[in-house]
């Protein structure tokens, strides 16, 4: 028996995801958790591989990083892709495995992918202004002082 299965909790925690799922929002709510019942963000999720509702509190990390790409306002994350996973973290100074949270935003061919491609740099600006030619000098004769540079061939 798996003793983790008689302790039933109402959210998922990381070892509930040892590969990456696929979830759709359902809603986020202000809930209390823990021990001290303090409010938290809660979102309820429904799994895409097998329809399943889960429920998962939101830490501040998960929520930046889900508010920039899906706006702060949660009502406007319902119906949104997110990909989440476990990964190595570090709580109250001790490693652990934490849930990840990653936005799956639309490529402009519709694709969903979880990590957009970077932006390609941009060649540098052109100047508007058409080249000019560089000058052409006349040849120099020995002892003629330079028309560009002054110091050139002064004579002493």
């Amino acid at each position: 028996m798996d003793i983790s299965q008689a302790f039933k909790s109402s959210f998922a925690k990381a070892a509930d995801f040892p590969v990456p799922v696929r979830v759709s929002v359902l809603q986020v709510e202000m809930e209390p958790v823990g021990r001290d019942q303090q409010l938290k963000p809660v979102g309820t999720f429904r799994r895409l591989d097998t329809g399943e509702s889960i429920r998962v509190t939101i830490n501040q990390t998960n929520g930046q990083r889900l508010a920039g790409a899906f706006g702060h306002d949660t009502d406007h994350w319902v119906n949104r892709q997110v990909e989440i996973s476990a990964r190595p973290t570090t709580y109250r100074g001790q490693p652990v495995q934490g849930i990840h949270m990653e936005p799956v935003v639309a490529t402009p061919n519709t694709e969903y992918q979880t990590n957009p491609p970077a932006q390609q740099a941009q060649p540098p600006m052109q100047s508007q202004r058409p080249q000019q030619p560089a000058p052409q000098q006349a040849p120099q004769q020995p002892g003629q002082l330079s028309q560009t540079n002054p110091n050139d061939d002064i004579p002493f």
